[in-house]
Protein backbone atom coordinates (compact mmCIF):
# COMPACT_ATOMS: atom_id res chain seq x y z
CA UNK A 1 0.00 0.00 0.00
CA UNK A 2 1.20 3.64 -0.53
CA UNK A 3 3.07 5.66 2.21
CA UNK A 4 0.15 7.80 4.06
CA UNK A 5 1.19 11.13 6.01
CA UNK A 6 -0.40 11.73 8.84
CA UNK A 7 -0.91 15.35 9.31
CA UNK A 8 -3.13 15.93 12.21
CA UNK A 9 -0.58 15.04 14.68
CA UNK A 10 1.65 17.42 15.96
CA UNK A 11 4.48 15.47 15.49
CA UNK A 12 5.41 13.95 11.75
CA UNK A 13 4.19 10.92 11.71
CA UNK A 14 5.02 8.36 8.33
CA UNK A 15 2.79 5.44 8.20
CA UNK A 16 2.50 2.05 5.93
CA UNK A 17 0.91 -0.65 5.88
CA UNK A 18 2.26 -4.24 6.66
CA UNK A 19 0.48 -7.69 5.77
CA UNK A 20 1.40 -10.63 7.98
CA UNK A 21 1.54 -13.84 5.85
CA UNK A 22 2.03 -15.91 8.30
CA UNK A 23 4.42 -19.21 8.21
CA UNK A 24 4.00 -22.63 10.00
CA UNK A 25 7.75 -24.07 10.77
CA UNK A 26 9.49 -27.02 12.12
CA UNK A 27 12.27 -26.36 14.46
CA UNK A 28 15.23 -28.65 15.26
CA UNK A 29 17.19 -28.50 17.99
CA UNK A 30 20.68 -30.51 17.80
CA UNK A 31 23.16 -31.33 20.50
CA UNK A 32 26.32 -30.02 20.69
CA UNK A 33 29.34 -30.38 18.19
CA UNK A 34 32.76 -30.82 18.84
CA UNK A 35 33.76 -28.04 16.15
CA UNK A 36 32.00 -24.93 15.35
CA UNK A 37 32.36 -25.56 11.41
CA UNK A 38 29.70 -27.40 9.60
CA UNK A 39 30.38 -28.04 6.00
CA UNK A 40 26.72 -27.44 4.04
CA UNK A 41 25.58 -28.09 0.28
CA UNK A 42 28.31 -27.21 -1.99
CA UNK A 43 27.56 -24.29 -4.84
CA UNK A 44 26.54 -26.82 -8.14
CA UNK A 45 29.23 -24.52 -9.99
CA UNK A 46 32.81 -23.94 -8.26
CA UNK A 47 33.90 -20.64 -8.66
CA UNK A 48 35.72 -17.65 -7.79
CA UNK A 49 35.77 -13.87 -8.00
CA UNK A 50 32.00 -13.94 -7.84
CA UNK A 51 29.62 -11.52 -6.43
CA UNK A 52 27.51 -12.44 -3.60
CA UNK A 53 24.46 -10.56 -1.47
CA UNK A 54 22.07 -11.64 0.66
CA UNK A 55 17.90 -10.57 -0.17
CA UNK A 56 15.08 -11.84 2.04
CA UNK A 57 17.49 -14.33 4.38
CA UNK A 58 18.54 -16.42 0.84
CA UNK A 59 22.42 -15.77 -0.52
CA UNK A 60 22.70 -15.31 -3.76
CA UNK A 61 25.92 -16.52 -6.14
CA UNK A 62 26.33 -14.95 -9.11
CA UNK A 63 29.00 -14.75 -11.77
CA UNK A 64 32.91 -15.54 -11.36
CA UNK A 65 34.90 -17.59 -13.34
CA UNK A 66 37.28 -20.79 -13.27
CA UNK A 67 40.31 -21.13 -14.71
CA UNK A 68 40.46 -23.56 -17.97
CA UNK A 69 44.16 -23.34 -20.02
CA UNK A 70 45.15 -20.53 -18.46
CA UNK A 71 42.32 -18.21 -19.45
CA UNK A 72 39.81 -16.97 -16.69
CA UNK A 73 36.56 -16.41 -18.50
CA UNK A 74 33.62 -15.03 -17.06
CA UNK A 75 30.55 -17.39 -16.68
CA UNK A 76 26.57 -16.82 -16.26
CA UNK A 77 25.60 -18.61 -13.62
CA UNK A 78 23.46 -17.32 -10.97
CA UNK A 79 22.79 -19.59 -7.89
CA UNK A 80 20.50 -19.36 -4.83
CA UNK A 81 21.51 -21.23 -1.30
CA UNK A 82 18.46 -21.07 1.24
CA UNK A 83 20.10 -21.57 4.80
CA UNK A 84 16.57 -22.86 6.56
CA UNK A 85 16.65 -25.81 3.78
CA UNK A 86 20.36 -26.27 3.23
CA UNK A 87 19.93 -26.28 -0.70
CA UNK A 88 20.55 -24.90 -3.56
CA UNK A 89 18.41 -23.37 -6.65
CA UNK A 90 19.84 -22.61 -9.99
CA UNK A 91 18.51 -19.13 -10.81
CA UNK A 92 18.05 -17.64 -14.35
CA UNK A 93 21.79 -16.56 -15.96
CA UNK A 94 23.08 -13.24 -15.87
CA UNK A 95 23.01 -11.60 -19.36
CA UNK A 96 26.66 -10.67 -18.94
CA UNK A 97 28.58 -12.89 -17.74
CA UNK A 98 32.16 -11.47 -15.95
CA UNK A 99 34.49 -12.20 -12.83
CA UNK A 100 35.70 -9.25 -10.40
CA UNK A 101 31.94 -7.67 -10.85
CA UNK A 102 30.89 -6.17 -7.85
CA UNK A 103 26.84 -6.15 -6.44
CA UNK A 104 24.76 -4.32 -3.95
CA UNK A 105 21.20 -4.63 -2.39
CA UNK A 106 18.80 -1.90 -2.70
CA UNK A 107 14.99 -1.95 -2.30
CA UNK A 108 15.05 -6.02 -2.17
CA UNK A 109 17.21 -6.30 -5.47
CA UNK A 110 20.57 -6.72 -6.61
CA UNK A 111 22.82 -4.22 -8.26
CA UNK A 112 25.63 -5.58 -10.84
CA UNK A 113 28.13 -3.77 -11.88
CA UNK A 114 31.08 -4.16 -14.26
CA UNK A 115 33.37 -7.30 -14.50
CA UNK A 116 35.86 -8.83 -16.65
CA UNK A 117 33.78 -11.03 -19.62
CA UNK A 118 37.28 -12.67 -20.80
CA UNK A 119 40.45 -11.57 -20.60
CA UNK A 120 40.95 -8.02 -21.84
CA UNK A 121 37.06 -8.01 -22.31
CA UNK A 122 35.76 -5.60 -20.00
CA UNK A 123 32.46 -4.55 -18.91
CA UNK A 124 30.78 -1.39 -18.07
CA UNK A 125 27.10 -2.98 -17.69
CA UNK A 126 25.21 -1.90 -14.55
CA UNK A 127 22.49 -4.99 -14.78
CA UNK A 128 19.35 -6.22 -11.39
CA UNK A 129 18.41 -8.67 -10.64
CA UNK A 130 14.70 -9.09 -8.70
CA UNK A 131 15.02 -12.10 -7.21
CA UNK A 132 11.39 -12.63 -6.34
CA UNK A 133 10.21 -12.64 -10.24
CA UNK A 134 13.73 -14.26 -10.60
CA UNK A 135 14.50 -11.44 -13.73
CA UNK A 136 17.31 -9.44 -15.23
CA UNK A 137 17.14 -5.74 -16.18
CA UNK A 138 19.25 -5.01 -18.76
CA UNK A 139 18.03 -1.50 -19.68
CA UNK A 140 19.78 0.15 -16.78
CA UNK A 141 22.43 2.93 -17.77
CA UNK A 142 25.58 1.44 -17.34
CA UNK A 143 29.38 3.18 -15.37
CA UNK A 144 30.90 6.02 -17.80
CA UNK A 145 33.72 3.23 -18.60
CA UNK A 146 34.26 -0.40 -18.32
CA UNK A 147 36.02 -1.49 -15.25
CA UNK A 148 36.13 -4.81 -12.87
CA UNK A 149 37.88 -5.32 -9.23
CA UNK A 150 36.29 -2.22 -8.15
CA UNK A 151 34.39 -1.42 -4.87
CA UNK A 152 30.72 -0.47 -4.73
CA UNK A 153 28.54 0.38 -1.50
CA UNK A 154 25.22 2.27 -1.21
CA UNK A 155 24.21 5.39 1.00
CA UNK A 156 21.15 7.48 0.93
CA UNK A 157 19.68 4.90 -1.54
CA UNK A 158 22.48 5.83 -4.03
CA UNK A 159 25.04 3.55 -5.29
CA UNK A 160 29.45 4.56 -5.35
CA UNK A 161 31.82 3.13 -7.54
CA UNK A 162 35.52 3.21 -6.20
CA UNK A 163 38.83 2.97 -8.58
CA UNK A 164 38.70 -0.54 -10.47
CA UNK A 165 40.64 -1.74 -13.46
CA UNK A 166 40.59 -2.16 -17.27
CA UNK A 167 43.36 -4.83 -18.20
CA UNK A 168 44.55 -8.26 -16.91
CA UNK A 169 48.34 -7.45 -18.53
CA UNK A 170 48.24 -4.22 -18.70
CA UNK A 171 45.75 -1.91 -16.88
CA UNK A 172 45.01 0.81 -15.94
CA UNK A 173 43.88 1.31 -12.78
CA UNK A 174 41.49 3.84 -12.26
CA UNK A 175 41.04 6.92 -9.77
CA UNK A 176 37.62 7.55 -10.91
CA UNK A 177 34.28 7.70 -8.05
CA UNK A 178 31.07 7.73 -9.61
CA UNK A 179 27.15 7.69 -8.02
CA UNK A 180 24.38 6.23 -9.47
CA UNK A 181 20.43 6.97 -8.75
CA UNK A 182 18.17 4.37 -9.51
CA UNK A 183 15.64 7.39 -9.28
CA UNK A 184 16.79 8.71 -12.59
CA UNK A 185 18.78 6.64 -13.96
CA UNK A 186 22.11 8.25 -14.17
CA UNK A 187 25.59 8.10 -13.14
CA UNK A 188 27.32 11.18 -11.70
CA UNK A 189 31.29 11.91 -11.59
CA UNK A 190 32.93 12.83 -8.33
CA UNK A 191 36.05 13.81 -7.01
CA UNK A 192 39.03 11.53 -7.24
CA UNK A 193 40.75 8.92 -5.34
CA UNK A 194 43.81 10.08 -4.47
CA UNK A 195 45.65 6.79 -5.17
CA UNK A 196 44.80 4.72 -8.51
CA UNK A 197 43.05 1.71 -6.33
CA UNK A 198 41.89 -2.09 -8.23
CA UNK A 199 40.64 -4.97 -5.60
CA UNK A 200 39.71 -2.12 -2.74
CA UNK A 201 37.74 -2.50 -0.11
CA UNK A 202 34.46 0.40 0.34
CA UNK A 203 32.17 0.32 3.11
CA UNK A 204 29.83 2.86 4.64
CA UNK A 205 29.67 4.24 8.28
CA UNK A 206 27.19 6.85 9.00
CA UNK A 207 27.47 9.39 6.42
CA UNK A 208 30.99 8.87 5.19
CA UNK A 209 32.78 6.08 3.63
CA UNK A 210 35.46 4.44 3.89
CA UNK A 211 38.04 2.68 1.19
CA UNK A 212 41.07 0.95 1.77
CA UNK A 213 43.75 -1.58 1.18
CA UNK A 214 43.73 -2.68 -2.31
CA UNK A 215 46.81 -2.89 -5.07
CA UNK A 216 48.57 -0.15 -7.13
CA UNK A 217 50.72 -2.38 -9.15
CA UNK A 218 50.09 -5.02 -12.01
CA UNK A 219 52.49 -8.06 -12.06
CA UNK A 220 53.46 -7.70 -9.04
CA UNK A 221 50.70 -6.86 -7.00
CA UNK A 222 51.46 -4.29 -4.43
CA UNK A 223 49.15 -4.11 -1.71
CA UNK A 224 49.04 -0.90 0.02
CA UNK A 225 47.50 -0.25 3.30
CA UNK A 226 45.57 3.43 2.44
CA UNK A 227 42.77 4.17 4.76
CA UNK A 228 40.32 7.07 3.27
CA UNK A 229 37.57 8.79 3.91
CA UNK A 230 34.59 9.88 1.76
CA UNK A 231 32.04 12.52 2.45
CA UNK A 232 29.83 12.28 -0.02
CA UNK A 233 28.08 15.79 1.14
CA UNK A 234 31.33 17.82 0.90
CA UNK A 235 30.07 20.37 -2.07
CA UNK A 236 33.08 21.59 -4.13
CA UNK A 237 31.48 22.39 -7.20
CA UNK A 238 27.81 22.24 -8.65
CA UNK A 239 28.33 18.92 -9.91
CA UNK A 240 28.57 17.47 -5.71
CA UNK A 241 25.18 19.37 -4.95
CA UNK A 242 23.50 16.15 -6.04
CA UNK A 243 24.68 13.91 -2.71
CA UNK A 244 23.22 16.78 -0.77
CA UNK A 245 21.87 15.31 2.53
CA UNK A 246 17.83 14.32 2.63
CA UNK A 247 15.47 17.42 2.17
CA UNK A 248 12.69 15.36 4.22
CA UNK A 249 11.70 12.39 6.25
CA UNK A 250 10.93 9.91 4.01
CA UNK A 251 9.12 6.08 5.03
CA UNK A 252 9.66 3.38 2.41
CA UNK A 253 7.34 0.35 1.77
CA UNK A 254 8.52 -2.31 4.14
CA UNK A 255 9.61 -5.56 1.57
CA UNK A 256 8.93 -8.41 1.23
CA UNK A 257 5.38 -7.19 1.51
CA UNK A 258 3.13 -9.84 2.23
CA UNK A 259 5.59 -11.45 4.46
CA UNK A 260 5.90 -14.26 6.06
CA UNK A 261 7.65 -14.02 10.10
CA UNK A 262 10.66 -11.03 8.62
CA UNK A 263 10.15 -8.14 6.65
CA UNK A 264 12.61 -4.94 6.17
CA UNK A 265 11.14 -1.73 6.66
CA UNK A 266 13.62 1.57 5.08
CA UNK A 267 13.37 5.37 5.95
CA UNK A 268 15.59 8.59 5.51
CA UNK A 269 16.28 11.27 8.37
CA UNK A 270 16.61 14.77 7.04
CA UNK A 271 19.09 15.59 10.59
CA UNK A 272 20.22 13.57 13.37
CA UNK A 273 17.08 12.63 15.29
CA UNK A 274 15.34 10.23 18.23
CA UNK A 275 13.05 7.93 16.20
CA UNK A 276 10.00 6.42 17.27
CA UNK A 277 8.74 3.47 15.58
CA UNK A 278 5.49 1.67 16.15
CA UNK A 279 3.77 -1.43 15.10
CA UNK A 280 -0.09 -1.62 15.61
CA UNK A 281 -2.42 -4.91 14.85
CA UNK A 282 -5.82 -3.78 12.43
CA UNK A 283 -7.70 -2.61 15.74
CA UNK A 284 -5.07 -0.21 16.55
CA UNK A 285 -3.87 -1.87 19.44
CA UNK A 286 0.24 -1.07 20.04
CA UNK A 287 1.74 -4.46 19.45
CA UNK A 288 5.50 -2.97 19.94
CA UNK A 289 7.40 0.70 19.97
CA UNK A 290 11.02 0.88 18.97
CA UNK A 291 12.99 4.43 20.44
CA UNK A 292 16.33 5.16 18.83
CA UNK A 293 18.53 7.82 18.26
CA UNK A 294 19.70 7.56 14.67
CA UNK A 295 22.15 10.10 12.73
CA UNK A 296 21.16 11.60 9.13
CA UNK A 297 20.53 9.64 6.15
CA UNK A 298 19.04 6.03 5.42
CA UNK A 299 18.50 3.53 7.96
CA UNK A 300 16.85 0.32 8.03
CA UNK A 301 15.53 -2.87 10.58
CA UNK A 302 13.95 -5.87 10.35
CA UNK A 303 10.90 -6.22 11.74
CA UNK A 304 9.85 -9.86 13.33
CA UNK A 305 5.87 -11.25 13.35
CA UNK A 306 7.21 -14.73 14.59
CA UNK A 307 4.51 -15.49 17.59
CA UNK A 308 1.93 -12.98 16.04
CA UNK A 309 -1.08 -13.81 14.59
CA UNK A 310 -1.93 -13.35 11.07
CA UNK A 311 -3.18 -10.39 9.66
CA UNK A 312 -2.07 -6.17 8.67
CA UNK A 313 -0.48 -4.34 10.85
CA UNK A 314 0.78 -0.96 10.67
CA UNK A 315 3.78 1.37 10.76
CA UNK A 316 4.30 4.47 12.12
CA UNK A 317 7.80 6.58 12.34
CA UNK A 318 7.69 9.67 14.08
CA UNK A 319 10.38 12.13 15.12
CA UNK A 320 10.50 15.44 17.33
CA UNK A 321 11.12 18.05 14.88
Amino acid sequence: MKNLLNSNRRNPALIFTMIFAGLMGIFLISMAQNSPWTQKAPMPKARLWFACEVVNGKIYVIGGTYQKTGIFAGISKVEEYDPATNTWTTKKDKPTPGWGLRACVLEGKIYVTGGNVKWANISAALEVYDPIKDEWDTTKTPMSIPKYSHSICTLNENIYSFGGWNNCSSGPFYTKVEVYNPITDTWTQKTDIPLALGELSAVTVGDKIYIMGGTSTLHPFTSVKNVYEYDPFYVTSDKDLIDRRPTQLSLNQNYPNPFNTETTVTYQLQQPETIQFIIYNQIGEMIEIIREKQSTGKHQFIWNAEGLPVGVYFGELKTKS
